[in-house]
């Protein structure tokens, strides 16, 4: 069988789909939602049919990375122009109410001599408004926050949902949501930090973990695709073992898969979570997908229920 085939019916097997951080910081604003019209890309993610007004997006993901680094990037010591750089990259509105809270803030800063960084920024755009003025995405970021406070180092992974819109030209933040701290976009956040956390973990290890396919160790990955996988997918994978198992034998290549980028889309429930993954297959060739990934907690594990390329 041509290893075109057998990609497929790997596919097939993963729901129609080759697969497709957390939650502690301090800032926080008000929800903001737009239609959805357009599949969403990350920043490595290649142009084609499936990520249209390519140019509008990058200018989107461009904007987000920047604003919500500065949003997290301060010293004690330039606190004030930090806070000035921040502020340019939102609306007049929301940028007042962000000033306001920083401000309250300051005196704790200076009397700590807190220091903030933000590193490895993952971004991912949810939706585009119809007019190509208004847009939604997702990021993941690590917020290094350092000082005399006890401890003195502390790492926070954070999954924010922000809201963008077009001002004279220039995209700008509107509305910031960090959950479980503030306000949602655009439903209620219910998951506590430490399950947020543990979800997007497992969903990590799971889009690799399915993407990987080794013709010497055929029974070994199949059944980590079952372990990592429960519902209706799950039986899916069941089902197509025996002929997954005799596609693989005539392959060419072993399959594997790397997650370059994962977010946090939508949390459905207390159980349930959508995650927003950009993850490369490679086999005889390398492809690339944007895909959604379900997760839900079964008996205290996370595991994937619903793995789907994004708008399908």
């Amino acid at each position: 069988m041509r290893h075109t085939r057998l990609t497929a019916l790997v596919v097939a097997a993963l729901a129609m789909a080759t697969l497709g951080a957390c939650a502690k910081s301090t800032p926080a604003g008000s929800d903001s939602s737009y239609p959805l019209s357009v599949a969403p890309t990350s920043s490595a993610a290649p142009s084609g049919p499936a990520f249209t007004h390519k140019s509008t997006i990058d200018d989107v993901l461009k904007a987000a990375r920047s604003g919500l680094t500065k949003l997290g990037t301060y010293a004690y010591g330039t606190y004030d122009k930090d806070i000035a750089a921040a502020e340019s990259y939102l609306t007049a509105s929301y940028g007042a109410r962000f000033k306001a809270n920083a401000d309250a803030q300051k005196a704790t800063a200076e009397k700590l001599h807190s220091v903030s960084k933000v590193s490895g920024m993952t971004v991912a755009v949810s939706a585009i408004g119809a007019d190509l003025e208004s847009a939604q995405i997702v990021a993941g970021f690590s917020q290094i926050v350092t000082g005399t406070s006890v401890p003195h180092r502390r790492v926070n992974l954070v999954a924010a949902e922000a809201g963008l819109i077009e001002v004279n030209g220039k995209w700008q933040i509107n509305a910031l949501a960090i959950p479980p701290n503030g306000p949602a976009v655009p439903t209620t956040y219910t998951l506590a930090t430490d399950d947020l956390s543990a979800a997007v973990a497992a969903g990590t290890r799971t889009v690799v973990t399915v993407g990987t396919l080794r013709r010497k160790h055929l029974g070994y990955d199949y059944a980590k695709w079952l372990d990592a996988t429960t519902g209706a997918l799950h039986d899916k994978l069941a089902k197509a073992e025996k002929a997954t198992e005799a596609s693989m034998k005539n392959a060419r290549a072993d399959l594997s898969a790397t997650c370059k980028t994962i977010g946090v889309e939508t949390i459905n429930s207390s159980t349930k979570v959508t995650l927003l993954a950009y993850v490369t297959a490679t086999g005889v060739r390398t492809s690339a997908t944007l895909s959604e990934v379900t997760m839900e907690k079964v008996k205290g594990s996370w595991l994937a229920e619903q793995i789907k390329t994004f708008g399908r």
